[in-house]
């Protein structure tokens, strides 16, 4: 594996903001000179996480974690240090050089890439003549085309290998996207299939905006399930995940409160509404993943969820 060299490692550390990242997983305060939360890493009622921009560090006096925004990563995400190292890079714009053997993906980085080529596609597709009841269908939902492409909503094709197609002109294995959940083996005769078919997809995106994801709402009536959504993966746990994430991290911090609601037209109604701080649930119950992570994010939840 190639080495990094010290000065990009430098440079990469001095242009992450350590308060921005931490800030997106735990709500912070500013206390002085510092910024103050409830540690992501132990269970705790009074706030001994503390967060120093001027260090570039955090250090929690409950149970003694600390480091740099590396190490926040390998952390909170189970990456490794290359992994954490690339993955802020790219955020900030700084390209990684690469030294002796050829770059090499993780597995991580390929089910991110296979998602973010899936999203591109079903955007595409809901702007095509393929999506034109997909997009009757959204205006008859009540949302307008700005709607459409500020919540990044796109269509799956009513067929069996449209999105495998189009993502082997990628040159992404077929492997890659069946671990993101996207394709699915045939049982017989080898190669893959479509998971999503003849649905509006909406992406559900993590704290960082990364599309982990995908729910799908069906466009027939006589369509089962109503809503499916990919399955788990390496980067996509439902027991973890809210619908809404990145757009809703402003207000949640702002107005210390959580919405919760059940659907993901729910989410973009309440969001419509001025409810930025609204999130919905992925096509499961509440869980204690999903209360751990509120809690460390704000200070109200309001449930509004439907009456079934």
């Amino acid at each position: 594996m190639s080495r990094i060299p010290a000065d990009t490692l430098n440079e990469v550390r001095e242009r992450v903001d350590i308060v921005d990242l931490i800030g997106r997983h735990v709500g912070l305060k500013k206390a002085g000179r510092t910024w103050k939360g409830l540690c992501p890493f132990h269970g705790e009622k009074t706030p001994s996480f503390i967060v120093s921009p001027d260090r570039g560090t955090y250090h929690c006096f409950g149970c003694g974690e600390g480091g740099n925004v590396f190490g926040f990563l390998m952390k909170h995400e189970g990456m490794s240090f290359p992994e954490a190292v690339r993955s802020l890079a790219a955020e900030v714009g700084i390209e990684i050089p690469e030294y002796g053997g050829g770059p090499e993906r993780s597995v991580l980085d390929e089910v991110f890439r296979a998602n973010k080529l899936a999203k591109a596609f079903y955007q595409a597709e809901l702007r095509s003549q393929r999506g034109t009841a997909a997009r009757a269908y959204l205006t008859q939902r009540g949302l307008s085309e700005a709607d459409i492409a500020r919540y990044g909503i796109g269509f799956a094709p009513d067929s069996w290998e449209a999105l495998g197609s189009a993502l082997r002109k990628e040159k992404l294995a077929p492997e890659a996207a069946e671990r993101a959940g996207l394709l699915r083996a045939r049982e017989r005769g080898g190669g893959h299939y479509d998971l999503l078919r003849n649905r509006v997809v909406f992406p559900i995106e993590d704290a960082r905006g990364r599309t982990v994801g995908f729910g799908g709402r069906a466009l027939e009536k006589e369509q089962e399930p109503k809503y499916l959504n990919t399955p788990e993966s390496p980067v996509y746990r439902k027991r973890e995940a809210f619908y809404g994430f990145p757009s809703a991290l402003e207000a949640l911090r702002a107005r210390e409160r959580a919405v919760i609601v059940e659907g993901y037209f729910d989410r973009i109604a309440m969001d419509r509404a001025g409810l930025s701080e609204a999130l919905a649930t992925c096509g499961t119950a509440l869980s204690e993943d999903h209360a751990r992570a509120l809690r460390r994010r704000v200070r109200d939840v309001v449930l509004f969820f439907d009456g079934d």
